[in-house]
């Protein structure tokens, strides 16, 4: 039986090569464990921000998505987004890097619930959200626990 540091990797191997991690430039996958995974971003000014001066939400949006995948797949599952509500703490202040953390809150036959929450790099909380997935397939070799 593998390790909890070879699924880690299997996990993180997988979505390095996903569409969207590349694409939406400087995300970084930071851990994966079973049930959870992180990831983060690194702001740029000149991508996202808006003409105010503060992080676009839909950064957090889409770094979020990432997160969510990615713990999705921490325990087996290719899962997509049905649905998420994300709450702001209040307007987000220019920031260096944000970090969104998932937890797997339930995991049924065909749906999975993941929160999470979105920290700047003193751990300051700007967002948190909560998002219902489809469970569209499985990757057999990542087991529902290890």
């Amino acid at each position: 039986m593998a390790n909890s540091h070879d699924f880690s990797a299997l996990v993180m191997n997988i979505y390095e090569k996903d569409i969207f991690v590349p694409v939406f430039s400087n995300i970084k996958i930071d851990e994966v464990l079973c049930g959870g995974a992180s990831a983060s971003l690194e702001i740029d000014p000149q991508k996202h921000l808006s003409r105010r001066g503060s992080v676009q939400s839909g950064v957090l949006t889409a770094l979020n998505d990432v997160a969510v995948k990615i713990t999705g797949a921490s325990v087996g599952a290719l899962v997509d987004t049905l649905s998420f509500s994300m709450n702001l703490t209040r307007d987000i202040p220019f920031c260096k890097i944000v970090k969104a953390t998932g937890v797997v809150k339930h995991h049924g036959r065909s749906t999975m619930v993941i929160a999470s929450e979105i920290k700047n790099e003193d751990g300051f909380l700007l967002a948190t959200a909560l998002t219902t997935m489809s469970i569209e397939g499985f990757f057999d070799e990542i087991p529902i626990k290890w």
